[in-house]
């Protein structure tokens, strides 16, 4: 019995310290939310996107062939990346993390007015979405089902898919800090698919449809990427904020987000930019 409390007790001090250590990081995030207002953030793009044609890379030997060859196998591989606008994508992109990041609480420069953003001498920052990229690609996707717990049917299925995939540039102005974020979003076709069981003779028969990708859906994401890219710099600001203010026993401290609807800040592990270390 008394191993028993114990054990209660080891688990209890256990929780009580891990709430209280996220209670402390919270209360940092909440800190940071309500003091950096109107935060300056000089927002640029590139002039370009990469069009990437993943299925050319699969064909053996594509490298070699000449360039009218290629430039068949591209025209007959290719379902979306020539029906693409290179400015309207980016315009899209720049306008709609914008908006966001002005919805978030900061003051938006631009390469139009950079010269007020450089006369300023509070902390700054700087956001250039350097590269972006759009492929297209395809992927076999098995729906399968199990019947009488051990018959297991499956139907392969090729689907397209679109990755928009970009690399971003951030500068904590004052801070001379310098990081290289990337993050990735993507869209496929929607195979809406089921095996249904003849009740006669137990035969089983696939019935399927695919909805392809739209084009208009490759804008609508690029749009909603955009949006997702000013709420994981501002999630990075706020950590960062956590990180540097921390007292100096808190070894390991989770990652935070801000919901911007509703204020509520949580626990989120897997949001988050990819930060790529130089090599």
């Amino acid at each position: 019995m008394k191993n028993y409390k114990t054990g209660i007790l080891f688990w209890f001090l256990t929780l009580s310290v891990l709430f209280i250590s996220c209670s402390v990081e919270r209360d940092l995030a909440k800190e940071f939310v309500r003091n950096n207002k109107d935060i300056p953030v000089l927002l640029q793009i590139t002039d370009k996107i990469i069009l990437t044609n993943e299925k050319l890379k699969k064909i053996k030997g594509f490298d070699t062939l000449s360039v009218e060859k290629q430039d068949s196998l591209w025209f007959s591989n290719t379902l979306y990346l020539d029906s693409i606008n290179d400015s309207n994508i980016l315009n899209l992109i720049f306008n709609s993390m914008e908006t966001k990041l002005k919805a978030y609480g900061f003051h938006v420069y631009s390469i139009d007015n950079i010269a007020d953003f450089d006369t300023l001498s509070k902390r700054k920052y700087s956001f250039n979405i350097a590269q972006v990229e759009i492929s297209e690609d395809e992927f076999v996707y098995r729906d399968e089902e199990v019947f009488f717990t051990n018959l297991i049917y499956y139907q392969d299925n090729k689907l397209n898919v679109i990755n928009i995939n970009g690399w971003f540039e951030f500068s904590d102005i004052s801070e001379r800090k310098e990081k290289v974020f990337y993050n990735t979003a993507t869209i496929s076709d929607l195979l809406n698919g089921s095996f249904v069981m003849d009740q006669h003779d137990y035969s089983v028969s696939y019935k399927y449809n695919i909805t392809p990708i739209k084009v208009d859906e490759i804008y609508l994401l690029a749009s909603k990427s955009a949006q997702k890219y000013a709420g994981l710099f501002h999630d990075y600001l706020i950590n960062q904020y956590i990180k540097e203010n921390l007292p100096h026993n808190y070894s390991d401290s989770k990652y935070f987000s801000l919901d911007p609807n509703t204020g509520f800040i949580y626990n989120n592990e897997n949001e988050r930019f990819t930060i790529i270390e130089p090599e």
